[in-house]
């Protein structure tokens, strides 16, 4: 068996409490020091990353951009060395390249770009001050083969806004402090979100509207007044290996008509609402090997509490909340798990509204192992090792 990072610390802890049992020690207090250090650590890491070091300037500290004005590109032939193209062909193996700017968006989107087909990439970009005027930082429409990457961009009104656009990729980029949603797409299909972060942007962390067959992955979604993830009418997305936590709404929505989204080893943790809710007519959505804790105010509860429940389902049973008998873990809903003991809790997480009908029918006893952990996975895995050791010395 493999455990992995994650497993391997539940893997100690189970072998620890075995030999802590055979001795007669009683290790609780060690437990709850334990969780509160994770805790410590949770919110640090929380800390430093909603808090880059600005300038006096406001722009960010330890990096040096060129100033210029907005730029617009429309077409291929829009790419120059006027419109901010430092080099590059527009080949896949040659892009043009839109590298170092700092741009004040407050006359105009900061970066436009329309219809094009050119392989190109805006990178290392300082992107600010868009709000006044509803200026997005990065504005691509009708626009395929862009990559968008290690850009700051705060202070707009959408930090990256696509419409109409495909094949393109946004990476490693931290997208803070925007009026409306840090990323926003509209009828866009085949894009990849992979390693950003979206922080206390006024909606949510991205929106998908109408959009298809899209990958989000290893993306921080945390602290946004509305959800840190929101598909609307988006079928066939993959959602996977992001975290979620702290967004004034859900972690995750889907809406209206999102069918056939495949959502698995996300760690959603402390938002306001739920941790992750199916809303009027979607279908066929896979949700499985996610780990849910403390959203919904269960913070309060360690155990289930109806008027806690961290998932909410109003479409009976036209969505699975497991696949290949692997549901969920839910801090709140870790046991019984008796004969035989195969790692599934041996009753079903009911979810809002429909209890029997909308629900997680093999709760995971232990979170799932999610790749490459930062700080923020190790807090997690403290928290629920310590959370289990503390449950387990009660119930003894």
């Amino acid at each position: 068996m493999r455990y992995g990072f994650v497993g391997s610390i539940f893997r100690h802890h189970n072998q620890t409490g075995k030999a802590e049992e055979g001795s007669g020690s009683r290790p609780r207090f060690a437990a709850i020091f334990a969780l509160l250090v994770a805790i410590f650590i949770l919110l640090a890491s929380a800390t430093a990353i909603t808090t880059p070091s600005p300038e006096a300037d406001g722009s960010p500290a330890s990096i040096s951009f060129a100033k210029r004005g907005i730029i617009s590109i429309i077409g291929d032939l829009g790419f120059t060395n006027a419109s901010g193209v430092t080099w590059g062909s527009g080949t896949v193996s040659d892009p043009f390249i839109i590298d170092g700017w700092e741009i004040d968006a407050s006359p105009g989107h900061a970066i436009s770009i329309w219809g094009t087909r050119a392989y190109f990439e805006v990178r290392n970009c300082y992107l600010h001050n868009g709000t006044g005027n509803s200026w997005d930082g990065i504005i691509m429409q009708n626009v395929e083969n862009g990559t968008v990457w290690n850009n700051l961009i705060q202070n707009n009104s959408h930090g990256i806004h696509l419409d109409a656009s495909h094949w393109n990729r946004l990476f490693h980029n931290n997208v803070s402090l925007n009026k409306w949603d840090g990323i926003y797409f509209d009828l866009c299909h085949n894009d990849t979100v992979d390693n950003n972060t979206c922080w206390n942007n006024l909606y949510n962390g991205i929106y998908m509207s109408l959009s298809d067959n899209n990958t989000l992955s290893n993306n921080t979604f945390n602290f946004n007044k509305w959800d840190g993830i929101n598909l609307e009418a988006s079928c066939n997305n993959t959602i996977n290996w992001n975290s979620c936590p702290h967004n004034l709404d859900d972690g995750i929505e889907m809406t209206w008509k999102s069918n056939a989204n495949i959502v698995y080893q996300n760690v959603v943790t402390n938002n306001t609402d739920y941790g992750c809710s199916i809303v009027t007519n979607c279908a066929g959505n896979f949700i499985y090997d996610n780990t849910f804790m403390f959203n919904r105010g269960s913070l309060a509860y360690p155990a289930y509490n109806p008027a806690t429940i961290q998932g909410y389902d109003n479409n009976g049973p036209l969505n699975s909340w497991d696949l290949g008998g692997r549901g969920n873990y839910w801090h709140d809903w870790t046991g019984p798990d008796l004969l035989p003991t195969d790692g599934i809790v041996d009753n079903p997480y009911i979810l809002d509204p429909l209890p029997g009908i909308a629900r997680d029918r093999f709760p995971l006893v232990s979170w799932t192992v999610i790749p490459e952990p930062g700080i923020l996975f190790l807090a997690l895995s403290m928290m629920a090792a310590c959370l289990l050791i503390i449950r387990k010395k009660r119930v003894g």
